[in-house]
C-alpha cells in the first residue's frame, strides 16, 4: 500500500528505461495518428496523390460554402419577393379604396345633379300644364270641349310627371 508520501518510483523506473518520446516539431503537414507522427509523403506518387485528396477537400469545402451562400442568397430573395407583394396588395388596397370613395362621391353628386335636374323638368312641366290650361279657359269654347281638352292636359301632364320620377 501507498503512503501518504509521494510514490516516485513509477517515475524513476520510466526515466531510467530512456523511452524517446515523440518530440512535436509544429509542422502542418505532420499528422498524427496514436501518438506517433507521420511526416508528409516524400514519394512523387503519395505527393500527387496528397494533393489531389487535398485539391478535392477544398473543391468539397468551396462548393459547400457556395452551395450555403447560394441558399442564403435565394432565402433573402424569397423573403424580399414575399415582403413586396405585401407591399403591392396594400398599394392597390389603398388604391381601390381611394377609387371606390371617388366613385361614390361621383355618384352622390350625380344623383343630386340629377335630383335636380329633375325637380327642375318637373317644374317646367308644372309651369307649362297651368300655363296652358289658364290658355285654355280663356279660349271661348264650348263648355264640355273645354273640359274634355283640359282633362287631355292634365293627363298628359301625369303621364310626364310619372316618366320624370321613373327615371
Amino acid at each position: 500500500m501507498l503512503e501518504k508520501k509521494t510514490d516516485w518510483v513509477l517515475a524513476d523506473k520510466l526515466i531510467s528505461k530512456d523511452i524517446n518520446l515523440p518530440q512535436k516539431t509544429g509542422s502542418r503537414s505532420q499528422l498524427t495518428r496514436d501518438g506517433r507522427f507521420i511526416d508528409s509523403p516524400s514519394g512523387i506518387i503519395a505527393r500527387v496523390q496528397s494533393d489531389q485528396i487535398k485539391r478535392k477537400a477544398g473543391l468539397s469545402f468551396d462548393r459547400e460554402w457556395y452551395e450555403a451562400q447560394l441558399k442564403v442568397s435565394k432565402h433573402q430573395l424569397q423573403k424580399a419577393v414575399e415582403l413586396k407583394i405585401k407591399e403591392t396588395d396594400a398599394d392597390v388596397e389603398r388604391l381601390l379604396t381611394d377609387i371606390s370613395r371617388k366613385h361614390l362621391e361621383y355618384l352622390t353628386e350625380m344623383g343630386l345633379r340629377n335630383s335636380d335636374q329633375r325637380e327642375e323638368a318637373l317644374e317646367r312641366l308644372s309651369d307649362q300644364t297651368a300655363t296652358r290650361i289658364k290658355r285654355l279657359q280663356s279660349k271661348d269654347w264650348p263648355e264640355m270641349l273645354m273640359e274634355q281638352t283640359i282633362n287631355g292636359v292634365i293627363e298628359l301632364h301625369q303621364r310626364f310627371f310619372d316618366k320624370i320620377l321613373a327615371d
